[in-house]
């Protein structure tokens, strides 16, 4: 089991509490500092006043389209990387979501290790 980097903050931001809580408890077993936010407001807050070097992004929340919240996100923390997970198979959405700045885009359902393996590799990425 690699060590992730020493900031090893990741917020996730989804309504679905089963799928968030799943990868949480995930996330904390490999050491990893994680946040929890459903409500793209209180997402908001985080972003302007907190600082998280990876944002772990459900596509849709409460019927909001993942373009706009990635925009959001690059506007609070351009720096952070962003991994979307979506239901959609969507080439044009997965085209246009990159273009704006997404890091990965993984489809639903989707494996912990394969979650990990792209946590630690835009984490890696971002502090080197």
């Amino acid at each position: 089991m690699a060590s992730p980097p020493s900031n090893n903050r990741i917020l996730i931001v989804d309504d679905d509490q089963e799928f968030a809580r799943s990868l949480n408890k995930t996330l904390l077993k490999e050491g990893y500092e994680v946040n929890i936010t459903p409500e793209k407001a209180i997402a908001d807050k985080l972003f302007s006043s907190d600082y998280f070097p990876l944002i772990l992004l459900d596509f849709q929340i409460h019927n909001k389209h993942g373009l706009q919240l990635l925009k959001d996100i690059r506007t609070f923390s351009p720096k952070s990387r962003v991994i979307i997970f979506t239901v959609n198979d969507d080439t044009d959405m997965f085209k246009r979501a990159k273009s704006e700045g997404a890091y990965a885009i993984l489809n639903k359902p989707v494996k912990r290790q394969t979650i990990l393996r792209y946590a630690r590799a835009a984490l890696k990425r971002h502090y080197s």
